[in-house]
């Protein structure tokens, strides 16, 4: 019913582990993008940069937390932490992020429903025309 989800459900967990290592890197490798490009030290965008080149399949030693508990102090002061539900940036921050999850979660349901109506028209119309 759903071609493109199964095809992702049925991958090995090697291919699967390895596709999640390959996003985890991208992730810190932005991380660092935008630590130099607000400015900070040589060394900072370098401690980030280092960080993606320590990731396993699978990212099976969570280096993706270890980079944000780097990142988000660089970002947002020494005394910033991820989670706190009192303050404006992690509100900004959480925004943000179910904003991105929304529109992923609509592309996801536009391409399972794509998906479903082409399955529909090739029941309905005969093959001859």
């Amino acid at each position: 019913m759903f071609p493109n989800i199964n095809k992702q459900l049925s991958l090995a967990s090697k291919t699967k582990n390895r596709i999640w290592s390959k996003i985890v890197m991208a992730k810190i490798r932005n991380q660092a993008k935008c630590v130099e490009q607000t400015g900070h030290s040589r060394n900072d965008v370098g401690l980030i940069q280092s960080i993606s080149s320590n990731i396993t399949e699978g990212d099976k030693h969570n280096v993706e937390a270890y980079a944000a508990r780097e990142y988000f102090p660089m970002m947002f002061g020494k005394n910033f932490k991820r989670g706190r539900f009192d303050d404006i940036i992690n509100a900004d921050l959480n925004y943000g992020y179910a904003f991105f999850r929304a529109l992923i979660r609509r592309e996801v349901q536009s391409q399972n429903t794509r998906d479903r109506l082409i399955e529909i028209l090739r029941n309905e119309i005969p093959a001859a025309g």
